[in-house]
C-alpha cells in the first residue's frame, strides 16, 4: 500500500506542497524573530536622539535621481494617465527623468495622450477679456486643482474655442487662425481666413461681419502626425476646414448644415418628442460615449421645460432611452456643452441637467458661463451679461462691446483685385436651398 502511495502523482505533488508551505513558515518565522531582535528587544539600547536623527537622514538620502529608466517610464505613463501637466511636473525634477520620457511639446498636437483632460477655463467674473489680461485660470473638475496660467501669447487674438483644453486662435489682425496648447505653450499655424472671406463669405447678399467676428472653431485629429480645425461661423449654412503645413487653403465640408456644437449627429427623434420645431437638441460627450438631450420646451399647452435623453450608436445610427445620468451633471448651451462628476463636487447635483441660471457666482454659475463662450471671451458672468442693472451700464457695454469686435481686420489680398471680379462666387444660400428641395448634401472645395 506504502508503494502504491509513493507512486502516485497526486500523492507526491501534495507532500511537495506541504513541505513547500512549511519552508515558508519557517522563512517568516525567522524574518519574525529578526524584526522583534531589531525593533524591541534592542529598544532599550537605542542611540541617543543626535545619532537617531543623523541615521534617519542617512536613511532618507536616497539618489532617486537613478532610478532605472523602465521604473521611471512607468511612473511616468502613469501620471500622463492622470493629466498632462502631473506628467510635465515630473520631467521638470531632474535631467535624467526627462531624458527618460518623451517631450510632451509635440509640434504638431496630434498625440492626445499630451492633450489637457478635464479643464475647463473659469471666467474671472471682472469685465476684463482673458486676451486682454493675457492669462486664463483653469479648472479641472475631476481633481479639483486650479490653475491659472500666464500666455502672452493671447496678446492680439480672439479666443474662438476650446477642444480637449486646446484654445483655438483668431489673429485679429491678420485673419490667422492659431490653436494654443495652454500649458506646454506649443502652437500651431494654419492658413490665413482672408481669402475665404474675400472669395465667399463677404460676397454673400446675407454676409454680416458678426458672423465672422463670432466665429467658431473646434480640433479634430487627422492622423498620427497631424490635426484638422473645423470653423464655422453663426447664422451661415457653411462649415470649413484646414490641415497645418499641407499647403492647402481651407475648403468647404458642408454648405446645407449650421453647427452649434461640435459633436453633429445625423438621425431619426423618436416622434413622441413632439414636432421638432418645438424642441432643442444638444450634444455632450459623457463617459466615452455621446448623448443626445432633447429639450420641449412646451407640454400640453403649458409653459414648462422637459428632457429626454438618449445614447447615440454611431455605427448604427440608433438612439437608445437613457433614464438616469447616476453621479453625472450636464452644462447645456448652444455654444458648449460640458459634463461633469458630481461625487468630486459637493456643490454640483448629480442627475442633473443645467441649462439655464444658476446662483450667482457658484461653482455652477462658472461652469454655466464656460459652455457659453460670447459671455466668457468677454469676462463676463453669464447671469451678469443678463442681469445689467441699469440702462447706463448696458449702453456702457455695448459700446465696449463693439470696440473689442472691430478689433478684427480681414486683411486684403493684395495682387488678387481683379481675379477676384472675374470668380464665380457661390451663393451658399441658394445652394443649401436647392440641395434641400433635392434631398441631397454637398461639398464644396475653394
Amino acid at each position: 500500500m506504502s508503494e502504491e502511495m509513493a507512486a502516485s502523482p497526486e500523492l507526491r505533488r501534495l507532500m511537495e506542497q506541504e513541505k513547500e508551505q512549511l519552508m515558508a513558515k519557517e522563512m517568516i518565522s525567522k524574518l519574525t524573530n529578526v524584526c522583534w531582535d531589531k525593533c524591541v528587544t534592542a529598544s532599550s539600547a537605542r542611540p541617543p536622539p543626535a545619532t537617531r536623527l543623523l541615521v534617519a537622514a542617512e536613511a532618507e538620502e536616497r539618489d532617486w535621481t537613478s532610478l532605472h529608466r523602465d521604473i521611471t517610464k512607468l511612473i511616468a505613463d502613469r501620471l500622463l494617465d492622470e493629466d498632462v501637466t502631473e506628467y510635465i511636473v515630473f520631467r521638470v525634477v531632474c535631467k535624467h527623468w526627462r531624458a527618460s520620457t518623451p517631450s510632451p511639446r509635440d509640434p504638431t498636437l496630434a498625440d492626445r495622450r499630451f492633450h489637457p483632460r478635464d479643464w475647463v477655463a473659469l471666467c474671472e467674473g471682472t469685465g476684463v477679456r482673458p486676451v486682454d489680461d493675457e492669462a486664463i485660470t483653469f479648472f479641472n473638475w475631476s481633481s479639483g486643482k486650479v490653475r491659472r496660467v500666464h500666455l502672452w501669447e493671447l496678446q492680439g487674438h480672439r479666443i474662438v474655442g476650446f477642444t480637449d483644453g486646446l484654445i483655438v486662435l483668431l489673429d485679429t489682425g491678420r485673419a490667422v487662425v492659431r490653436v494654443l496648447h495652454p500649458f506646454t505653450r506649443v502652437i500651431v499655424q494654419l492658413p490665413t481666413l482672408a481669402g475665404f472671406f474675400h472669395r465667399v463669405l463677404s460676397k454673400q447678399a446675407w454676409f454680416k461681419m458678426d458672423s465672422f467676428i463670432w466665429l467658431n472653431g473646434a480640433v479634430c485629429v487627422a492622423s498620427p502626425s497631424s490635426i484638422v480645425v473645423v470653423i464655422w461661423f453663426p447664422g451661415m449654412p457653411v462649415v470649413i476646414c484646414a490641415e497645418p503645413n499641407s499647403g492647402k487653403d481651407w475648403r468647404v465640408l458642408h454648405i446645407n448644415i449650421q453647427f452649434s456644437n461640435t459633436l453633429p449627429f445625423n438621425a431619426d427623434v423618436p416622434e413622441d418628442l413632439g414636432l421638432a420645431q418645438s424642441c432643442c437638441y444638444h450634444l455632450v460627450e459623457s463617459m466615452g460615449t455621446i448623448l443626445l438631450c432633447v429639450l420641449r420646451k412646451v407640454i400640453a399647452g403649458d409653459c414648462s421645460n422637459a428632457f429626454a435623453l438618449f445614447k447615440v450608436d454611431l455605427y448604427r445610427k440608433e438612439l437608445t432611452r437613457v433614464l438616469s445620468l447616476g453621479d453625472r451633471a450636464l452644462f447645456l448651451s448652444d455654444d458648449r456643452c460640458l459634463s461633469v462628476s458630481a461625487r468630486d463636487l459637493p456643490s454640483i447635483g448629480g442627475n442633473c441637467i443645467y441649462f439655464t441660471l444658476p446662483d450667482p457666482f457658484t461653482l455652477a454659475d462658472h461652469l454655466i458661463t464656460y459652455c457659453h463662450h460670447r459671455e466668457w471671451a468677454r469676462g463676463l458672468m453669464f447671469h451678469e451679461f443678463y442681469f445689467i442693472p441699469t440702462t447706463t451700464s448696458w449702453d456702457n457695454l455695448r459700446k465696449r462691446i463693439a470696440i473689442q469686435d472691430s478689433e478684427v481686420v480681414v486683411p486684403r489680398l493684395q495682387g488678387l483685385v481683379d481675379p477676384l471680379r472675374m470668380l464665380e462666387i457661390p451663393d451658399l444660400l441658394g445652394l443649401a436651398r436647392s440641395f434641400d428641395n433635392h434631398g441631397n448634401r454637398a461639398s464644396l472645395t475653394t
